[in-house]
């Protein structure tokens, strides 16, 4: 999750790769699924970093979030989770995020909850991704993505069938974030998100009940001249199943 190549990779690095699949755990041992969501929310904001400033001003945005990220963290990842959120709060104090670039136990725990949540090192948290949302993304190649994927969720008629519209584009899912423009790059990694977590915990629900990620959808569809009816993003597509 952290790495050490440039700070533009911050964004990427912090949070953004706990966006993998998460399965329900909800217990005294965390609630995995709440975990990743909330994750998702903080990757969101995160999204856009290009520098050291940007970090410490994104870090200020989703610091709300903190405590439940913290909360909700299953104990396989419980201290990796307090380090890296301790190391947000902190570069927040200091007004200096070079900490996620350098320290060799921030860039392990990060590996450590790619692995826990399913994500390697070479997905979404890329540096190829990070630099992606740094020139502004390929609208065309996003938006083509867009429609592949909308062909197989379209099709689908149920929840099942739904998770495995999933399952059949999930191959995808690093394609659509490291293409999508700056602005829906947040956008697309919710759903994306959302999308592995339903993988992961075969329940697609959240595309019918979530207004973030309703909201998350219109604007893609917006922003590629599509409707709603016809939207690559999943939760369109599921809500009109």
């Amino acid at each position: 999750m952290i790495r050490n190549r440039s700070v533009a990779l911050l964004a990427a690095c912090v949070f953004v790769t706990l966006l993998a699949a998460c399965s329900s755990d909800s217990s005294s041992n965390g609630d995995k699924a709440a975990f990743c969501k909330t994750n998702s929310e903080i990757s969101a904001g995160l999204s856009s970093i290009t520098s050291a400033d940007q970090a410490v001003a994104a870090f200020k945005t989703v610091q709300d979030k903190f405590d439940a990220l913290v909360k909700n963290a299953p104990s396989e990842v419980k201290s990796d989770t307090q380090l890296l959120v301790d190391a947000a709060r902190k570069a927040i104090s200091t007004n200096d995020a070079s900490a996620f670039q350098t320290d060799a136990k921030l860039q392990a725990a990060g590996t450590k909850v790619d692995t826990f949540c399913g994500q390697s090192s070479g997905s979404s948290s890329s540096a190829a991704s990070s630099a992606s949302s740094a020139s502004g993304g390929d609208k065309a190649a996003f938006c083509a993505a867009n429609g592949e994927i909308n062909a197989q969720v379209n099709a689908a008629t149920s929840a099942d069938q739904l998770v495995t519209a999933f399952k059949a584009v999930q191959g995808k899912f690093d394609a659509y974030i490291q293409d999508a423009p700056t602005e829906v790059k947040g956008d697309a990694q919710l759903l994306v998100g959302a999308a592995r977590t339903s993988i992961s915990t075969n329940d697609p629900s959240p595309f019918f009940s979530d207004t973030s990620l309703q909201a998350a959808s219109a604007k893609v569809d917006t922003f590629c001249g599509q409707s709603s009816s016809s939207s690559s993003s999943s939760s369109s597509s599921s809500s009109s199943g």
